[in-house]
């Protein structure tokens, strides 16, 4: 992430941050959102003012959209506030403050309605900027985790390819070596051929005297 991208991002979580807060003060204290709402384009420095700051935030969306959630909306969205800020600055800026003068009753009026209407905006703005993930890092995440399964599986298939030529070669060795150590080795007499062994080895017993006629 470059600088600009870092800073853009910063702008417009302030912004987002500000809506939110406004809003916030449109319901705990309306005259202090009245006041603020009726000194838009009261006077030139007001105009030019108000101006600068749009201008800074459609470059901001401009910068950061490649980076944001829906970033193509985000992107005409900062274009749109951009070209206005640039017309109105050309403008007369008496042009700007007897249209304020139309507008700014009706949204003192609504000024609660116009409060849901920011809050929500405010909030989109955070989600836009926390909530994306950029398309670069998704695909190099996704390059990287194919390549750690491919290196796997080849890993696999050369351990297994290993073990089949070493059964091939020393396999029949194995079971040869097997064959004969059997037939080497003395089977061990059975219990019938240890008794009569035993009793060869044993001194016959005296034979029992007759009993007399």
């Amino acid at each position: 992430m470059t600088i600009m991208n870092a800073v853009a991002g910063a702008i417009l979580v302030a912004f987002g941050l500000f809506l939110i807060s406004l809003a916030v003060v449109v319901f705990a204290k309306p005259a202090v959102a009245e006041r603020f709402f009726m000194s838009f384009a009261s006077s030139a420095r007001a105009h030019y003012t108000e101006q600068v700051v749009r201008l800074l935030i459609g470059a901001a969306l401009i910068i950061r959209s490649a980076a944001m959630w829906q970033p193509k909306v985000f992107w005409l969205f900062g274009c749109a506030i951009v070209l206005s800020s640039l017309v109105l600055i050309l403008a007369p800026w008496q042009w700007h403050h007897r249209f304020g003068e139309k507008v700014r009753p009706i949204l003192i009026r609504r000024m609660k309605l116009f409060a849901i209407g920011i809050f929500a905006f405010g909030v989109l703005l955070l989600y836009g900027v926390f909530s994306a993930v950029s398309p670069n890092a998704f695909y190099t995440l996704v390059g990287e985790k194919s390549r750690l399964h491919s290196s796997y599986e080849k890993g696999c298939q050369g351990k297994n390819l290993q073990l089949r030529r070493f059964l091939a070669a020393c396999g029949p060795r194995l079971f040869t070596a097997c064959d004969c150590s059997r037939a080497r080795t003395p089977a061990l007499p059975g219990r019938g051929a240890a008794g009569r062994r035993q009793s060869a080895l044993l001194p016959p017993s005296p034979a029992a005297p007759l009993p007399p006629t």
